[in-house]
């Protein structure tokens, strides 16, 4: 509950409205009773579809003894699903099929969309190591003879050798601008890393589900916009023409424990 109105951009009065504004994904104010349903339609909308977060709507004190107009025209809204460009995930599953040296980077998101299953079918069945962010950690199994281990401010030596050497990674629920910089880092290179940037001779795709955070400090081949379980889904079934067993990249991924 706000001030009224009339007092509620009157300093020092806390406008709950504009505070938090930059905090949630909307935030409104009630100032006129006929607009009630308008307001909580847009709220429940963002509150109901897109990636999570807090939704605002501040009643001002003087608001409550306001009538709504009847009947309310209000209708419940949708959830609306969306995913990835078919096109996309076919690319992107070519160029890990035809990728010699491909690494999986799965971070947090894994866990959001309890894709873990599908990780790890995934990796076993184009044979490619995985690494995690700290946040993706234990998304895929660190016993699992692919398991490259997880990234942080200490990493196993496999985790930079490995991303170092790729020609392709693929990164899955993760953000890339932070947390894969980190694992990059190896003893006797130029550079600090938290700023290490990946190699001109790289690729890579990624499923993200905020377009926003896309190419900000690495360039991207392939990129979609789909929550973790489905990609990995899709791109499994996509992989490439049907094969009679796993791929094996035996001389790749031999050095995952090393």
């Amino acid at each position: 509950m706000g001030y009224a109105r009339r007092l509620a951009n009157i300093d020092p009065n806390f406008n709950s409205s504009q505070a938090m504004k930059a905090f949630s994904k909307s935030s409104e104010p009630i100032n006129i009773a006929a607009e009630v349903c308008n307001i909580f339609r847009r709220a429940f909308t963002k509150l109901k579809n897109g990636r999570g977060g807090p939704v605002i709507v501040e009643i001002p004190a003087d608001m409550w003894n306001e009538e709504v107009p009847e009947p309310l025209n209000y209708t419940p809204v949708l959830r609306t699903r969306y995913g990835a460009d078919p096109v996309h995930v076919k690319e992107a599953a070519a160029l890990l099929v035809a990728a010699k040296r491909p690494v999986i980077y799965a971070g947090q998101g894994v866990h959001y969309a309890k894709a873990w299953p599908q990780l790890k079918r995934l990796a076993e069945r184009l044979a490619i190591p995985v690494t995690t962010s700290l946040g993706g950690k234990s998304s895929f199994p660190e016993t699992h003879p692919l398991s490259l281990g997880s990234g942080g401010l200490a990493v196993p030596r496999a985790v930079p050798k490995f991303l170092g050497e790729a020609d392709v990674i693929f990164g899955i629920g993760c953000s890339v601008h932070r947390d894969l910089v980190r694992h990059r880092h190896a003893e006797g290179q130029d550079h600090h890393p938290f700023d290490a940037r990946p190699q001109p001779s790289q690729q890579g795709c990624r499923g993200q589900d905020r377009p926003g955070r896309r190419c900000r400090r690495w360039c991207s081949t392939r990129c979609w916009k789909r929550s973790a379980r489905p990609s990995h889904r899709i791109a499994t079934r996509r992989r490439s023409p049907p094969r009679s067993r796993p791929r094996t990249r035996s001389g790749w991924r031999n050095g995952c424990r090393s």
